[in-house]
This record gives structure tokens, C-alpha cells and sequence, in this order.
């Protein structure tokens, strides 16, 4: 099994600043006064993984990002990160992994970044080029 483990709001909304939470194994709560983000934490990580297709849960520039800072990130061209959330790989994937490709894995975590354009980039640094060459290319 995979589980969440800990999210970054980057910049939505009304968050203008990264905003970084652990998600507890049984219960996570949110905290906070009125109109202090709550909902905007929850639209966001609901963008990251939609149960349906659905225009309404996706990152917009336009209606996402936050307003004062929304022109000198257009003028910057760069494609601004929406959340990052981290993941925890539970031990009988990672035996399953090294099963199937003959090599441990180093870690046992990853993350996604998501972005405003939405597309996400996954950032998986788990097993060593060197100690995957050697188990799958025969010696010669």
C-alpha cells in the first residue's frame, strides 16, 4: 500500500505561502479561524486526484492562484507549483519491487509535484543505476 504522508500547498488561493502539514495515520485536523484557509487545503488536494473528470477540479491560473501574487508569476513565464504531496511505500510493495527487479530499493518514499499547468511530475530516486545494472546486464 501507498499513503499520504505529508502535504505542501505551494501557493492557492489564499495561501501565499508554502503551507506543509503531516497526514496522521488515523486522523489529521485542520485548524483555523474563519476564512484562514481551511476549504482552500481541501480544494486543493481534491485538484490532485479527482475521483471523475471534471473541469471544476482542475488547477487554474486565473481563479487558483493567489492575486497579489498572480502577475509577477505570469510575468516569469515558469509553470508555478500548485501542491507537492509526499508518499510513504508500505514494506510489502517495496519486497514486491525488489522481487521484480532483483534490486532494493533505497528508499521508501516519493513525491509528486503538481502544477497549474496540470501535469505532475513524480520524483522517484529509489534504486541505484549502478546496482540495477549489475543484477540486469550480463557480464560480458
Amino acid at each position: 500500500m501507498i499513503k499520504l504522508v505529508k502535504a505542501d500547498i505551494e501557493r492557492y488561493k489564499c495561501i501565499e505561502k508554502e503551507q506543509s502539514f503531516n497526514v496522521e495515520e488515523d486522523i489529521t485536523v485542520l485548524v483555523g479561524m474563519n476564512e484562514s484557509g481551511k476549504t482552500s487545503i481541501l480544494e486543493a488536494l481534491a485538484k490532485t486526484n479527482y475521483f471523475e473528470e471534471d473541469d471544476k477540479f482542475k488547477f487554474d491560473m486565473t481563479h487558483d492562484f493567489p492575486r497579489k501574487q498572480k502577475k509577477a508569476a505570469d510575468k516569469s513565464g515558469d509553470v508555478q507549483t500548485a501542491v507537492v504531496l509526499h508518499y510513504k511505500v508500505e514494506t510489502d510493495l517495496i519486497d514486491q519491487i525488489y522481487e521484480e527487479l532483483g534490486v532494493k530499493p533505497c528508499i521508501d518514499t516519493f513525491y509528486i509535484i503538481y502544477k497549474y499547468d496540470n501535469n505532475r511530475t513524480w520524483s522517484l530516486s529509489w534504486i541505484k543505476t549502478v546496482d540495477y545494472m549489475k543484477v540486469k546486464t550480463p557480464l560480458l
